[in-house]
């Protein structure tokens, strides 16, 4: 058969090919994220995958108003399960494309920020406690968190709350005075996605941690230690 419209068709043509339609799916996608973060709480490398694939699947559906009650959940358990096999690299991709997919969303965006912050923040201070591929997870989850928002959205900005308030002035202090390669690298980009999403509100901003500094004289201070 084929409805698969542009390409050069094939066995492999993944098409529209599922066994339920979605208007089937839709009444329960709660549920069925319910029980999938109840597998992803418990899940081994060996099984985090393919459920960390089934609950990107699931959110991919699209806005299903009654499941937003089980986003925060989702937003946890994904983020425990790229701390847990953050040594490997397809789980982390998948937890962190997952994350950043659902805070393109703006019935998500706020539930997907305040979820990362707190480990987001941890990471920045302490980047010594954890090792280095999941401090390098952690603030390449931050950068695709940042980036803005498709022209579609109806939200002003991706970072007007806990990411602007609280993360970014601990990323800027931690750029100023770590010592840690794996945490300064990921941190340019996320400075870079900083300036893309939040230009005036991070460079106008007066930065505690960083002496009492404004984001601008924050940055041209980053910039000048990075380069010497």
């Amino acid at each position: 058969g084929g409805e698969g419209g542009g390409g050069g068709g094939g066995e492999d043509d993944e098409g529209d090919d599922r066994l339920l339609p979605l208007e089937a799916i839709r009444p329960h996608v709660s549920d069925i994220l319910a029980g999938l973060c109840s597998l992803l709480s418990s899940a081994t490398e060996d099984s985090a995958l393919i459920t960390l694939e089934g609950v990107h699947h699931v959110v991919s559906i699209g806005d299903v108003p009654e499941a937003l009650a089980t986003i925060p959940v989702v937003a946890r358990e994904v983020l425990q399960a790229l701390c847990r096999c953050h040594g490997d690299i397809m789980i982390a991709d998948e937890a962190i494309e997952t994350l950043s997919f659902l805070s393109r969303r703006d019935s998500c965006r706020a539930i997907v920020e305040e979820a990362c912050a707190p480990l987001v923040v941890d990471v920045v201070r302490c980047p010594d406690k954890y090792v280095a591929t999941l401090v390098e997870s952690i603030i390449t989850l931050l950068s695709s968190v940042i980036r803005p928002p498709p022209p579609s959205s109806t939200s002003a900005a991706p970072t007007s709350g806990v990411l602007v308030s609280q993360v970014f002035p601990e990323l800027m202090a931690a750029m100023l005075h770590t010592r840690s390669e794996d945490l300064l690298q990921p941190g340019c980009d996320c400075l870079r996605a900083y300036l893309r999403a939040a230009k005036d509100e991070v460079l106008s901003r007066r930065l505690e941690s960083c002496g009492g500094r404004e984001g601008a004289e924050a940055y041209q201070a980053a910039a000048t230690r990075l380069m010497a």
